[in-house]
């Protein structure tokens, strides 16, 4: 196990709800700073795929949890609370980006595609997938959504709906690998600090 990760490890009680009662404010960013000071030096010394994913989501739950308790219990941010938060996000980010090649454009390429698999199922065309990624179970609001969205974009609808026709694989070599999509749910879990849970000074 890389080191950074076991450092985490050791790391995560300070971050459990009833330890970061006991935290002053203006003392936050001494916490965020000592999980920061472990992914950089991941970064220095980089692991497998498998450990920068681990780390980051590791990281990613600890700053949320930290997050949440500013917000649910009205905690004011100090700057260099809420700098420290923002410089460990931007730092997964970057893990991400490079040792995983996940960033926006592939999000939304991936969501775009899921999208346009709604609408296909809503229209009646099948698709042959791996399983977990079939047309059944799909909520009527998910088919409505994908078919608002084809209509918008219905010239790239069209060319899908044509090649599912001449290659039935035309929408399985598209989908991101089982690994990839957990890589996708990594980043939008990390999105989330940038959002409503980022922190602001006050």
């Amino acid at each position: 196990m890389h080191e950074a990760i076991k450092a985490l490890e050791k790391l995560q009680p300070d971050f459990d709800e009833r330890c970061m009662d006991s935290i002053p404010s203006e003392n936050f960013h001494i916490l965020f700073a000592k999980l920061l000071k472990e992914i950089l030096a991941f970064k220095q010394s980089p692991g497998s795929q498998q450990e920068t994913a681990q780390l980051i989501g590791m990281a990613q739950r600890m700053l949320e949890a930290a997050g949440r308790h500013h917000l649910n219990n009205g905690v004011s941010a100090t700057r260099k609370t809420a700098d420290r938060f923002r410089d460990a996000v931007n730092e997964l980010f970057e893990l991400l980006n490079k040792q995983l090649k996940v960033d926006e454009q592939l999000v939304v390429e991936t969501e775009k595609l899921d999208l346009f698999r709604a609408a296909l199922d809503a229209c009646g065309i099948h698709e042959d997938s791996t399983p977990g990624f079939g047309r059944w179970g799909r909520k009527p609001e998910e088919k409505a959504n994908g078919l608002a969205y084809a209509k918008e974009h219905i010239e790239e609808f069209a060319v899908l709906a044509y090649e599912l026709g001449s290659d039935r694989n035309a929408v399985r070599i598209r989908l991101p690998s089982q690994e990839q999509a957990g890589w996708i749910a990594l980043f939008r879990s990390v999105k989330l600090l940038t959002g409503e849970i980022m922190l602001i000074p006050t």
